[in-house]
Parts: structure tokens; C-alpha cells; sequence
């Protein structure tokens, strides 16, 4: 999704010499890459991806034999989402991780100059529709225009496509991580359903395993 919002910016890049963008002196790499994850990965943006994630999941098993009802899967939903939220400067740190690795010093810079991803929306989605610049607010031109170094910036869309798999992965392993967190209150809603765990789990090893591993891979 990002990525889409993004790669708008290559067709007015000729803007960025007269931007004004904030000050990052002060800021080393690892520093700037944790503010530029921080504005991306907001309370919303993880409400949003896990109810995507959720809504999947739910799509796929509505016809199975044995599943546990929408009631229960909600409740195990928001407090997964509650939870990641509230560790959400731990899930920043470990993505802001990876950027620092993968992205040079320049690089970096220019993803730390963009200043407001709503407006970046909000321009990608005028251009799309309208292929020009004429219906663009001025928030919205000075939002594109704020982009720093875009030779650098151009340079690290790319890695940023080779990058999303692993940092959903990352995403998938910390809610894997927090999940003892929310284990006495999770345990209660699947006591609550334990006629439905019996029939599931009196299923084949294999069948079992299998319906495990792709609710770790669709849900978490």
C-alpha cells in the first residue's frame, strides 16, 4: 500500500529543489528511520492491517466444518490489536531495524523528508484519477515538493519492493512474540468454546497442523 502512495512522487521530483524540509541534523541513521517507520506504522495503519488480516481469515474459513464463531474470532482479534498497539515502539524499533541495514545514509534522508503520508495519499490519489497536477491542494504539492534528495529517494523504492516480505514477516514474529501477553485472556475465550476445540482438535494430525499454520500465516 506504501509503495503505491509512493511511487507517485517520481513524476514531480523536479519540485524537490525548492522544498523546504525539517531539520535532521541532530538525527543519526537508526534515529531517522525510527521516525519515518513511526509515521507510517500508526495506531490505525496496525488496527487496519490486522482487521484486513482478520477479515481474510474469516473469508476463507466460512465454509469449514469446525471453526470457532465470529463472536470469539473479534475478541481474539482485539486484543491481538490492542496488544501490538500498545508495544507498538517495539515493532517500530525492529522495522526502523531493517531500513538502517538496507537503506545507505542518503537513502534514508530522502524517506525521512517526507512529512505527511495522508497527504501523499490524498495527492497519489488526485493524480491517479485526474493525470495532472492542476486539482492538487497546496499542503499537497508542498507534501511532494518536501522530498529531499530524490536521485536517493528513486534509488530506494525499489528496495522497498524487495523489502515488504520481510517486513511482514517481522510483523507476523512480534505478534507471535506478544502473544503470551494475551494468553490468560485468550484461554478464556477458547474455554468459552471448548465443544468447538474438541471436534477441532479430534481431526487429523495433518488436517490439524495444516489449519495451525495458516492461521499463523493469514491472521497473525
Amino acid at each position: 500500500m506504501i509503495l503505491r502512495l509512493l511511487l507517485v512522487l517520481i513524476l514531480i521530483t523536479g519540485l524537490s529543489a525548492c522544498a523546504q524540509t525539517r531539520s535532521s541534523t541532530s538525527l543519526n541513521k537508526h534515529e531517522k528511520s525510527v521516525e519515518f517507520v513511526e509515521m507510517i506504522f500508526t495506531d490505525k495503519f496496525i488496527k487496519e492491517a490486522l482487521l484486513e488480516s482478520f477479515l481474510e481469515y474469516k473469508a476463507e474459513n466460512e465454509v469449514a466444518s469446525v471453526r470457532l464463531p465470529d463472536k470469539a474470532l473479534e475478541e481474539i482479534n482485539t486484543l491481538l490489536t490492542e496488544e501490538m498497539i500498545k508495544n507498538r515502539a517495539s515493532l517500530i524499533n525492529k522495522i526502523a531495524a531493517i531500513f538502517t541495514a538496507e537503506f545507505t545514509n542518503d537513502e534514508i534522508i530522502a524517506l525521512h523528508s517526507i512529512k505527511d503520508i495522508e497527504l501523499l495519499q490524498n495527492a497519489h490519489a488526485k493524480l491517479s484519477k485526474n493525470k495532472g497536477s492542476a486539482s492538487l491542494t497546496r499542503q499537497e504539492i508542498d507534501a511532494l515538493a518536501n522530498i529531499k534528495n530524490p536521485d536517493a529517494f528513486i534509488t530506494a523504492l525499489p528496495k522497498l519492493e524487495k523489502l515488504e516480505r520481510q517486513i511482514e514477516a517481522t510483523g507476523e514474529e512480534f505478534a507471535v512474540e506478544i502473544l503470551p501477553n494475551i494468553l490468560p485472556r485468550l484461554l478464556i475465550i477458547l474455554e468459552e468454546n471448548e465443544p468447538l476445540l474438541g471436534a477441532f482438535l479430534s481431526e487429523t494430525t495433518s488436517d490439524l497442523n495444516n489449519r495451525i499454520h495458516l492461521w499463523q500465516i493469514t491472521y497473525l
